[in-house]
């Protein structure tokens, strides 16, 4: 058995909805019922609208408002991800008591990883011990946050801020993308990548005037000014309807949804084929050898993989059923036109046939839509791969920062998809820096990808001039044939009429 196959043991539920996580540390003591009945409202909601995906909660684990949400999102069995903002004995410092040091160390311990992120460079995001330098590092993990979260939710006053640290700049990366140095540098012609935020109004300690809306929720949207759009909501808290300017991230939720739905329901199918995918990529002694960034994404590969094979072979079924069907029915009319007297089966045939033909194209167009999900699974599977040979080879390019950037409406959901499949992003910087300086790695990398695509590119383009080459032949001989016979019958004395002669 392939190793890799281990990650995918346990298919319910693979590509997670990410939620992050920011807000005020100032959070007044009465305020905590309030605002932890809202979140667990907003979360139940959202395990309710997206039953075939998992929660996970992206959260920092600052003291209050992290905490807060992180302590509720356990309760209600979320997985917890903790990127730091920087090494653990060093943040531990930022704590104010003793009794929110030891809530941070309890949740700490309950969660699914946890991780420092890697300065930027030396003075950009490395804390050091100076204000600037800890600052800094909150931006980088706020820009982190924002980044790779599909909904940011923000337990924020509204009061906006110039401060480059606080939940307010947080907010201003979700809705508006984030820039260099905080993330990848983007070219002027690429969309931004934005999302929504749910906001929690919540009053603070340190502000005597409480907001007048205190603890309505909130939905800010980005639009195309990059400016927010709010919508004020109430229980039960559908974050994502279908109103215009939400449309496109709920499809991005619904799309992965669907496809976690699809993977439930034909895991049966679909466990030896993604062992098989695999396989095609890695023997098992190999991958035994992976690092296990590439073991986990190879595993996330042969899901996506066997999933696109899966529906490639039922549009291949329901071409092939169409075109016959057609060619019955084409066949059923002709000789019926032609037959004297008109048997009724022939039209009763022409009639079946080309129903069938259409109720064939209607179940695989809005039944099955077999044809987009293999499109959409087939792009999923290969921009998998492409990050598991970037990441072998030491390229720290994130594939959900450059893949598809083009296509921002359609494809959102598969960047979306390949970026939460494989937090945390920079939990195995160090590996990917010392593979560049490893032969053996980049000797996989030329084996397994680039002289494996260069073997299957030339097979295939030798195996469809073979295909096109028989195809043209018989679909030639075929219609001749047919056309012919159709004019012998048409010209066939049982259907000359002869002319009446009267004595």
């Amino acid at each position: 058995m392939n190793p890799a196959a281990k990650q995918t043991a346990s298919p319910t539920r693979p590509l997670p909805l990410v939620i992050g996580v920011t807000g005020h540390r100032d959070l007044r003591p009465q305020d905590r019922g309030q605002l932890e009945t809202t979140v667990r409202q907003i979360l139940e909601q959202l395990q309710a609208d997206y039953r075939h995906t998992s929660l996970v909660l992206l959260s920092a684990l600052a003291e209050g408002a992290d905490c807060l949400v992180a302590q509720v999102a356990l309760d209600l069995g979320i997985r917890l991800i903790v990127p730091l903002p920087m090494p653990e004995e060093e943040y531990k410092r930022e704590f104010t008591s003793d009794n929110a040091r030891a809530e941070f160390y309890r949740l700490l311990q309950q969660a699914e990883k946890s991780f420092p992120l890697p300065p930027i460079s030396e003075t950009v995001g490395n804390a050091g011990n100076s204000e600037a330098g800890r600052n800094q590092a909150y931006a980088l993990v706020g820009a982190y946050i924002a980044r790779n979260s599909q909904i940011l939710l923000a337990l924020w006053d509204g009061a906006d801020s110039t401060t480059t640290c606080g939940t307010a700049q947080v907010v201003r990366f979700k809705l508006r993308g984030v820039d260099a140095p905080w993330g990848p540098k983007r070219n002027p012609l690429d969309p931004v990548d934005s999302g929504p935020t749910c906001q929690v109004v919540t009053p603070r300690a340190s502000v005597a005037e409480e907001p007048a809306d205190a603890f309505m929720v909130r939905l800010l949207l980005p639009t195309d000014a990059a400016e927010q759009a709010i919508r004020e909501i109430h229980p039960p808290f559908r974050l994502l309807s279908n109103r215009t300017a939400e449309r496109v991230h709920r499809r991005i939720l619904r799309r992965m949804d669907r496809f976690n739905r699809d993977v439930g329901r034909r895991w049966g199918v679909l466990a030896q084929r993604s062992e098989q995918s695999m396989g095609h990529v890695f023997s098992a002694a190999t991958a035994m050898h992976l690092p296990a960034s590439a073991t986990s994404a190879l595993a996330y590969y042969g899901v996506a993989d066997a999933l696109a094979l899966h529906y490639q072979r039922w549009t291949l079924r329901s071409v092939r059923a169409i075109v016959l069907l057609v060619m019955a029915a084409a066949i059923c009319y002709q000789i019926y036109a032609s037959a004297e007297p008109k048997p009724l089966w022939l039209l009763i045939g022409y009639l079946a046939t080309f129903v069938g033909a259409y109720l064939v194209y209607a179940w695989g167009r809005w039944g099955l839509d077999c044809h987009n999900k293999y499109l959409d699974y087939r792009a999923l599977a290969e921009g998998l791969r492409v990050r598991m040979f970037w990441r072998l080879a030491g390229i720290k390019t994130q594939v959900a920062d450059r893949y598809l950037s083009k296509q921002h409406s359609e494809m959102d959901w598969i960047r979306q998809a390949i970026r939460v499949w494989t937090i945390p992003a920079h939990a195995d910087t160090a590996s990917a820096e010392l593979a560049a300086a490893d032969p053996a790695r980049l000797q996989l990398v030329l084996d397994h990808w680039v002289k494996d695509q260069e073997r299957f590119f030339q097979k295939a383009a030798k195996r469809n001039e073979r295909r096109a080459r028989l195809f043209v032949a018989l679909s030639s001989g075929f219609f001749f044939l047919a056309g012919f016979g159709l004019a012998v019958v048409k010209v066939s004395p049982l259907n000359i009429d002869l002319p009446s002669v009267s004595y």
